[in-house]
């Protein structure tokens, strides 16, 4: 029979299994796994009967693991619990719970939830809570951000095309537009499919050179135009992610210029140059139409990445 296998992957990125290991077992009575909480606020009309609803929102879920750790000697087990506190250690940055859920062929598809420990891993010597080579725990772990993360993740390579001649833009000038790899069409829509429950928030990753980077989503109308100039040595990050919203300048420090390059670990602030009108847009679920400009770009060098997580209510 296919299990679920659950991991904790610590702030520093390391990976501890807590099932299918013979010293590390989960329990039955896992809680926290599937819907978040939701909460909603109401107001009520005077002389009427109800109320009306204003607003529903997800809020941070608890997620608590029924453990068991077993070990041929009291010495082990002791050094186990002794590694996963360590790990657990919420002063060292929230970590991640991960579910690997495999399907029919055996095809393991994995979400990761963004969380703390919180409790219940604080060792319990009673009859009930182990003995001389086991000891079970109930770990409670708090996610500010409720939603599970797949490891599968929308991504796009948009590169400027050499051999496109340059089209003139709405503002009477020329922009060389640009599209995705070598099989895209200069100046088209693509088709972006966010397959999760909720919106997908992207990173905009842009490569210079090259002024006025625009990012249009045409079914929910929204766009997003920086009013900058970028040189062939400087990359802007835009992160419209929930919780962090920046808009970074960087510049290229070794190798060339692109996704290969080395680029300094300080960036400048740009937000201001968002131009009026535009928003952080996200990728709504279902399919959305986007299109990717950029003025003054030089052919091979200029380019854009797009990555966005997807974004699940439960596993």
């Amino acid at each position: 029979m296919l299990r679920d296998k659950i991991y904790w992957i610590s702030a520093a990125g390391v990976s501890y299994p807590l099932s299918g290991e013979e010293t590390r077992e989960v329990l039955q009575g896992r809680t926290g796994f599937a819907m978040p909480p939701a909460e909603y606020s109401e107001y009520v009309l005077p002389l009427q009967a109800g109320s009306i609803l204003r607003q529903v929102q997800f809020r941070a879920r608890t997620v608590t693991i029924p453990l068991i750790l077993t070990q041929s000697s009291r010495y082990l087990l002791l050094q186990d619990m002794k590694l996963l506190s360590s790990a657990f250690d919420p002063t060292k940055g929230k970590g991640r719970i991960r579910v690997a859920i495999s399907n029919d062929s055996n095809i393991a598809t994995t979400y990761d939830l963004n969380c703390i420990y919180t409790g219940g891993f604080e060792g319990d010597m009673s009859a009930e809570g182990g003995g001389l080579t086991y000891s079970k725990f109930v770990a409670t772990f708090r996610a500010f951000d409720p939603y599970w993360y797949s490891g599968e993740s929308i991504g796009y390579f948009f590169g400027s095309n050499p051999n496109v001649s340059f089209l003139s833009g709405n503002t009477g000038g020329y922009f060389l537009p640009l599209h995705v790899g070598s099989s895209g069409n200069v100046g088209s829509a693509v088709s972006v499919n966010n397959t999760g429950d909720v919106d997908s928030w992207p990173v905009w990753t842009i490569y210079g050179p090259g002024t006025n980077p625009t990012f249009t989503n045409a079914t929910s109308g929204k766009f997003l135009t920086l009013a900058t100039t970028l040189s062939a040595t400087e990359k802007v990050v835009v992160d419209t992610r929930e919780g962090v919203k920046t808009v970074l300048k960087y510049t290229l420090s070794a190798g060339t210029q692109g996704s290969s390059g080395t680029y300094a670990t300080t960036g400048t602030n740009l937000f201001s140059s968002i131009f009026a009108g535009s928003s952080l847009w996200s990728f709504p679920t279902g399919t959305s139409s986007i299109t990717v400009t950029m003025d003054s770009g030089t052919p091979g060098v200029s380019s854009v990445l797009v990555t966005s997580g997807l974004r699940y209510l439960s596993v």
